[in-house]
């Protein structure tokens, strides 16, 4: 397999660069995502994960163009290229582990919500099953006879 050539050196570090900088706005919007789960925002999540989305689209494209650099650079990678690759992949993992902490949280929330509808429904019918069918008119009268 060829080593990577200094310009091809170059384009891989700018683009891991790059692609560093994308992780650390999609850090920022993780840790923005959890602020709106704990302050149960649903519209802000919804925008924060749009957001997300558009930041990982741009990721992956930028991964299309690392992966053949990086598959001809393995066995001569020099030492800022590999650093960067460890903070991308260290970045990813902080991001990865956060957003299963995130999903925990969301499904225990959910699971919540469903335990309390069920409980008011279990409620609602206790409160029929004692109050029953009102009287349609008094069923004791004083009366002198």
């Amino acid at each position: 397999m060829p080593a990577v050539r200094p310009r091809e050196a170059a384009r891989l570090e700018s683009l891991l660069r790059a692609q560093l900088g994308l992780y650390g706005q999609l850090d920022g919007l993780s840790q923005r995502q959890r602020t709106c789960i704990d302050a149960q925002d649903s519209e802000s999540l919804i925008e924060v994960l749009q957001q997300r989305q558009s930041l990982v689209d741009r990721i992956l494209n930028t991964n299309v163009q690392i992966e053949p650099l990086l598959e001809r650079s393995e066995q001569r990678v020099h030492e800022e290229i590999a650093r960067l690759i460890d903070a991308v992949r260290s970045l990813a993992r902080s991001i990865a582990e956060r957003d299963a902490s995130d999903r925990d949280t969301l499904q225990a929330r959910r699971d919540a919500v469903a335990d309390q509808l069920a409980s008011l429904g279990r409620r609602r019918g206790a409160v029929q099953a004692y109050g029953g069918a009102q009287p349609s008119g008094p069923r004791f009268q004083d009366r002198e006879v």
